[in-house]
């Protein structure tokens, strides 16, 4: 009986509900925020200058268990700190995903860094050429030793080339820079606007070495049709007599001074576990 009677409530309930308020069904899209990854577009809020958007490069984590997110990218896309850090899924939709809370203002090191926002899901582990998670550690030695890097961008993906110069110097950078250029291999460029910030990267040469090493980032591209005023978007212009060159520096100076700057310390989230090898690991 009090079952009985429960049911006849409920159903009045509902009754004077549907009298009191008018329903209206409201038709729209489910939109899904992809993870953000590796190779992401990224920019900050200036509608003025949404061309700037660059590539979020990769993520380094806190070493202190607190498991704090930064995304590395171009400081010329973040040109001071506390800027708003945006990515777009889709046409005329947003997503505010951190701010900047690090960026150099050193002509040798175009690097900056986003703390993502703590409910922006990611995809921390860095991805090789075939796209699977592998481990990453901070490339020191000398490049000359390296065949061909990698980058993955959010202008033209992934690309191959070569080092047609471990040690670039110029005028504008100082007599001490790290700056190093790179060459499209297959006579396709290495890089393309929308690139700014992706981290370079090479294979391991042993099989049995489960990493690969992050050397550089991408900063600017060289053409060879370069002329003052035609070639704003890159962060620079000469002229290369080998078609389109992409200008690179060395990553691990840049994640020095962030950490000394923050006084933090960051790493690349391991997946795997590393080879004897490897053990010297950033």
């Amino acid at each position: 009986t009090n079952a009985l009677e429960l049911q006849e409530k409920l159903a009045k309930m509902n009754e004077s509900f549907f009298e009191r308020y008018r329903l209206e069904i409201e038709q729209g899209k489910l939109v899904n925020i992809q993870t953000m990854k590796q190779g992401d577009k990224i920019y900050y809020d200036d509608s003025c200058h949404r061309e700037r958007a660059g590539t979020l490069g990769g993520f380094v984590v806190e070493k202190n268990g607190l498991e704090k997110k930064y995304a590395l990218t171009s400081s010329h896309l973040f040109p001071s700190e506390n800027l708003p850090a945006y990515t777009e899924r889709y046409p005329g939709i947003r997503l505010k995903i951190g701010k900047c809370v690090f960026t150099t203002r050193d002509n040798c090191m175009d690097f900056a860094a986003i703390e993502m926002n703590e409910h922006i899901d990611c995809d921390v582990f860095f991805r090789g050429v075939d796209g699977k998670k592998t481990n990453a550690r901070v490339y020191e030695e000398n490049m000359e030793s390296l065949c061909f890097v990698h980058k993955i961008g959010a202008g033209s993906g992934l690309t191959t080339g070569f080092i047609v110069s471990s040690e670039y110097y110029d005028k504008l950078f100082g007599s001490e820079n790290h700056i190093f250029l790179v060459s499209g291999a297959d006579g396709c460029p290495f890089s393309s606007v929308g690139d700014s910030g992706s981290l370079v990267f090479s294979r391991s040469c042993g099989l049995r070495e489960n990493y690969v090493n992050v050397v550089g980032m991408v900063s600017g591209i060289y053409h060879d049709y370069c002329e003052k005023g035609e070639n704003e978007g890159a962060s620079f212009g000469v002229s290369s007599s080998s078609g389109n060159i992409s200008c690179c520096f060395r990553i691990s100076p840049a994640l020095d001074l962030f950490q000394r700057t923050l006084d933090i310390a960051v790493k690349f989230k391991e997946d795997l576990s590393f080879t004897s090898s490897s053990e010297n690991s950033s």
